[in-house]
């Protein structure tokens, strides 16, 4: 399929499902909250473009492992995607961990399938097997009496590779424009946000998330229970001091792309704290640790953790900003 007329398609498809569900929305036909529906499902942005990128590499780039770091973009989304919808529970240190080694086998296993330069040839259709049959009204020594190679007349032409030059130019022309329609839904999204109040505050809910802004939980006194909060742009603060915890394990998960994460937990010896915290860049918080650079993946846990009654097992992975777990009290 052609790579232009791909991207309408997706281009029109997305704008027809977003003015369906705003229409509906409109005439209370359907229930949904589009803040929370963006911030769940904006890793998806990830995993197209990196597709295509790999794609478009595969099939127009000149071979080798670069279509491999297209990739990246997609293994990204799917990790946050599943980390909004908690069907992943891996950190995102561990993640890199994994994704490290199988990279380095990928690429090293491409060097063996990349084509040779000289393995491509081009057929000349002016050549022949043998010669020309005397009689025959194509051989040219009939009337003239010169062979192809001595008439000046007579060319002989070789197909030519395509243009990939003129190629790539329409290419980044097209991926320019469509950078531009994309930022032109984006912030029509944005600002029907605005309008529903797009600094969120969350209440007794099982699952937390936010386009733009920031979430902050636990203003009030409120009973604990397992949380999914997901974050694309904003910071996030969980106050854990004025929740009641239940007995047993609850696990919460924090996961954002841009933002900084703040969760306070009670210092008390009835409670234990088991915190697993990721961050590709930033600095990184946890209990009595303190770290900071790229790729880094921390746990600690409180010494009273496995013989506590009331247990709390927390996950936070974000991709830009600082990670801080620190006990009040």
């Amino acid at each position: 399929m052609n790579g232009t007329l791909f991207h309408r398609m997706i281009i029109g498809l997305l704008l027809i499902g977003a003015g369906s569900l705003f229409l509906l929305k409109e005439f209370n036909l359907i229930e949904v909250d589009i803040g929370s529906l963006i911030g769940n499902l904006w890793p998806l942005v990830l995993i197209y473009f990196g597709s295509w990128g790999a794609f478009s590499q595969w099939k127009w780039g000149k071979g080798g492992s670069q279509w491999i770091w297209s990739l990246i973009p997609v293994v990204l989304g799917f990790y946050f995607l599943g980390q909004n919808f908690g069907v992943i529970e891996m950190s995102f240190g561990e993640l890199i961990r994994l994704i490290i080694p199988i990279a380095l086998i990928v690429i090293g296993l491409s060097f063996f399938f990349r084509p040779r330069k000289n393995s491509i040839s081009y057929h000349n259709p002016y050549t022949h097997d043998g010669p020309l049959d005397p009689k025959s009204e194509m051989n040219p020594d009939k009337k003239s009496g010169k062979s192809p190679e001595s008439d000046p007349e007579i060319k002989l032409s070789t197909p030519t590779p395509p243009d990939w030059t003129s190629q790539k130019q329409e290419w980044k022309q097209f991926k320019a424009d469509h950078h531009k329609h994309y930022e032109h839904h984006v912030h029509e999204m944005i600002h029907q946000e605005i309008h529903q109040d797009i600094h969120t505050h969350f209440h007794s809910k099982h699952s937390k998330s936010s386009f733009i802004g920031d979430i902050h939980l636990g203003q009030d006194y409120w009973e604990l229970e397992p949380l999914n909060i997901s974050q694309f742009i904003g910071d996030t603060v969980l106050d854990l001091t004025k929740a009641q915890i239940p007995y047993g394990e609850t696990r919460i998960n924090v996961s954002s792309f841009i933002g900084d994460v703040k969760v306070l937990v009670p210092n008390d010896y009835e409670v234990g704290i088991n915190a697993i915290t990721s961050s590709f860049l930033g600095d990184t918080t946890v209990l009595d640790k303190r770290i900071g650079g790229l790729f880094k993946n921390t746990s600690a846990e409180t010494p009273s953790f496995k013989e506590a009654e009331k247990k709390i097992r927390l996950v936070t992975s974000t991709f830009i900003g600082d990670v801080t777990v620190i006990r009040v009290g």
